[in-house]
């Protein structure tokens, strides 16, 4: 995964290839399921560590980790960095069910956004609008999946902007900088895989 500024490269194991002048770290023994770049340079990765009970943050030119868990006692399954860099995203597990908490980029004043259901299942998240709204794509007990949209301030509901077919999955949600367009990848399988672009303007 490239940083912000295509200037260096995320590769399995944590390794970071830099290009001219950019940090490079060497592959280590860690291979996070979920990770995502700091904003907006691209000075830290936050990363879902420890068997998945913990979130740390490493830094692209080498050495330790450090531990940002906000909540305690839950089992982490995606983090992804507000474009501001003071906070992040991410999806816990709790008692069986899943939901979609923020906090400080350091960990600090969680709180949680998005109640899942017991079934209810959090495939991919991001921030949209310059960081004013989330993203996250939902997958519900009859198997499909939706995805909605939540404004992070004043919101009483997450409409649905797009809603995939019986065992679709959907990864890789991205938002266009400075637009309103959301893309992403759907599909069954990997070579059923196919691009969707959604746009306020287009619907």
């Amino acid at each position: 995964v490239w940083g912000p500024r295509g200037d260096r490269a995320l590769l399995a194991r944590l390794e970071v290839k830099g290009l001219g002048d950019a940090p490079s770290r060497p592959p280590g023994r860690v291979d996070p399921s979920a990770s995502s770049w700091g904003r907006p340079t691209g000075k830290s990765i936050v990363f879902v560590g420890k068997g998945g009970r913990a979130l740390l943050k490493a830094h692209p030119a080498g050495g330790g980790f450090t531990d940002v868990t906000p909540v305690r006692r839950a089992t982490y399954e995606r983090v992804v960095y507000h474009p501001s860099g003071l906070a992040f995203a991410f999806v816990l597990r709790r008692n069986g069910r899943a939901s979609i908490w923020l906090s400080s980029n350091v960990g600090k004043t969680p709180r949680q956004f998005v109640h899942g259901r017991l079934h209810t299942g959090f495939e991919a998240i991001t921030f949209g609008d310059g960081g004013t709204q989330l993203y996250f794509a939902a997958r519900q007990v009859d198997r499909r999946v939706d995805v909605h949209r939540l404004q992070l301030v004043g919101a009483t509901s997450a409409p649905v902007v797009w809603r995939g077919g019986p065992e679709e999955r959907v990864t890789d949600l991205v938002d266009a900088p400075g637009g309103s367009d959301l893309a992403f990848t759907a599909g069954r399988s990997c070579e059923s895989r196919y691009a969707v672009v959604v746009s306020a303007r287009h619907p």
